[in-house]
């Protein structure tokens, strides 16, 4: 048997061939990134405010729903949040807890974070534990890699172990995105919209692994391009 340290390397520049092997407009391998990665447990799919990552990830979930060996492999476990529901919110996607309590007893054993709004308030995030044996696909947000200091998880290598999966769309896209699904925010909490609208820090790029261009218009196309991804994983 191979020792670990191969298995674990094996995988990183495996994906990388894999997915280099059909390049994309739309999706960028960092492969320097890809091939430093010391195992891949889960995917943290990551992104600013209307980069999209609610619809790909949805899009993952049709994926897992069509082909069954993508549903025995991934699943995507439920995001946990502390603010009040918005209009237009995702209730597929996200659980809106009452309180801190009931917050810590649905993530428990799962990953949690924080997110600072700048006006003394904290939003928590969190996730439902996932299923041991699969893969979690999970839809964060770029606060996770911002405030890292602030994730709690059963995982100790949690980072070293995350294929970072960053969606981006152009700022205009965005904020017309953030309007259509939040126009209360946009309404009522203009100065909160504009913080959410702030752009990802370049650092998180250059560390991300994977980088999915999410345009108006090529739906198609993206989630062809997560299909791939999926697929190339599922066969490590």
């Amino acid at each position: 048997m191979q020792p670990r340290e191969c298995l674990v390397k094996a995988a990183g520049v495996r994906l990388a061939e894999l997915l280099g092997a059909s390049p994309s407009t739309l999706l960028e391998v960092k492969k320097g990134n890809l091939e430093k990665l010391q195992e891949i447990q889960s995917i943290l799919v990551v992104g600013s405010s209307g980069a999209g990552k609610t619809t790909v990830v949805n899009m993952g979930r049709e994926l897992l729903a069509t082909y069954p060996e993508l549903g025995q492999h991934f699943e995507i476990p439920k995001r946990v949040i502390t603010r009040p529901m918005r209009e237009n919110d995702d209730t597929n996607e996200n659980i809106f807890a009452k309180d801190d309590e009931e917050f810590d007893r649905l993530t428990r054993g799962g990953v949690r974070w924080e997110r600072d709004m700048g006006d003394g308030r904290i939003e928590r995030y969190g996730f439902v534990a996932a299923t041991p044996g699969k893969m979690p696909i999970y839809s964060a947000n770029s606060a996770i890699l911002a405030n890292r200091a602030s994730v709690e998880t059963p995982d100790p290598n949690f980072f070293d172990s995350a294929l970072i999966f960053m969606v981006h769309a152009s700022d205009d896209t965005r904020a017309r995105r953030l309007a259509a699904r939040s126009p209360d925010l946009v309404r009522d909490k203009p100065e909160e919209a504009k913080k959410r609208l702030e752009g990802t820090p370049v650092s998180q790029y250059e560390n991300s692994h994977l980088i999915l261009q999410n345009p108006d218009g090529e739906g198609d196309s993206v989630k062809k391009n997560l299909h791939a991804v999926l697929v190339a994983l599922a066969g490590l």
